[in-house]
């Protein structure tokens, strides 16, 4: 049912922004706001109506990649898809920033600008690469007939965002209700707590990969239903890691029931990271596999849906995932000279 009900909201969001790109291209704000954003987006080898899909992405990487459709051109509009689940979401900011705070205290703001600054560039290497290596061919310039403004006609921005809503849920709705509902089977059966769960036990065959950057079962778990959905991470957390620490040092559980602050301000995390056996720099690791690990498989059932092809998000799921690991990785060695 969980995964039925997200399925369901996810179409009301992305009748909301398709609702939103027509009304701005049927008044002429749209082709402007492209125009004024390509300079900028041409150096890191996008095209100025990638800009739209990747201010989406701050609210949900499924709108942003569903936004892409604006882009006229094949080779721009894969591009500007594959780059979007690098921006971070409103369930992401929320999910890292709970951690940092909780995790790091008072060094939070400095581990969050420390991420804003590596997706940054790490953005803009994706996107040349992309370009240069994988999508060969020249690059078409922004070429557009600024139209006049004008009110928009609500017909034609009601028969635009009802073909596209179709079209979502003709191929990336049931995705996510199947996935859902394997990852529900995954945790509660075959019954018993969580840590006997066919979860857990897939969880601790990961352990040993886990181990380079610190990570128990837990945290792998933890990190796999992140991918699935960054807005479950807490909760996950909170289930997973009550059962299995004394209830006087969850910290995440108990910060999540109260005020955050309050637990922030007593500046006990040391207690918090001793129960779990997770040193900084693993916390560190962490907080970075989160931050840019692929921000749900939601995301994954939009960039099938736009691109029909399941190569290529294999191809996007394989590439978020190395380097999620690959930056946790370079986030625990700088974590064990800082810390």
């Amino acid at each position: 049912m969980g995964g039925l009900s997200i399925a369901s909201c996810l179409l009301g969001f992305i009748g909301g922004v398709f609702i939103v790109l027509g009304f701005l291209e049927n008044c002429g704000y749209l082709a402007r706001l492209a125009y004024c954003f390509d300079p900028f987006m041409r150096r890191i080898g996008l095209h100025g109506k990638s800009i739209m899909p990747l201010i989406m992405g701050f609210v949900c990487n499924i709108l942003g990649v569903s936004a892409s459709r604006v882009i006229d051109t094949w080779k721009q509009r894969l591009a500007t898809l594959i780059i979007v689940p690098i921006i971070p979401c409103k369930g992401l900011f929320l999910v890292v920033g709970f951690l940092s705070a909780v995790f790091f205290g008072v060094r939070a703001p400095v581990v969050f600008l420390s991420l804003a600054l590596v997706a940054i560039v790490y953005l803009s290497l994706t996107s040349l690469v992309l370009q240069k290596y994988i999508l060969k061919g020249d690059s078409s310039g922004l070429i557009m007939e600024l139209p006049p403004y004008h009110l928009p006609n609500w017909r034609n921005i009601r028969i635009f965002a009802t073909l596209r809503m179709k079209t979502f849920y003709s191929r990336g709705f049931w995705f996510i209700v199947i996935t859902a509902v394997l990852v529900w089977f995954g945790i509660y059966f075959p019954g018993g707590s969580i840590n006997n769960s066919y979860l857990a036990a897939f969880g601790r065959k990961l352990e040993f990969f886990g181990q380079v950057v610190g990570w128990d079962w837990r945290f792998c778990i933890t990190f796999l239903i992140a991918m699935f959905s960054k807005e479950a991470t807490l909760g996950a957390m909170a289930v997973i890691f009550s059962a299995t620490t004394a209830a006087d040092t969850d910290l995440i559980g108990m910060a999540m029931d109260q005020d955050l602050l309050t637990y922030i301000s007593s500046g006990d995390f040391g207690s918090f990271l001793a129960a779990t056996g997770l040193s900084r720099a693993s916390a560190l690791a962490f907080v970075f596999a989160v931050f840019f690990s692929l921000p749900c498989f939601g995301t994954l059932a939009a960039i099938f849906t736009e691109t029909r092809s399941a190569l290529i998000s294999l191809g996007a799921f394989l590439y978020y995932f190395t380097m999620s690991i690959l930056m946790g990785g370079l986030a625990y060695l700088a974590g064990l000279i800082i810390f």
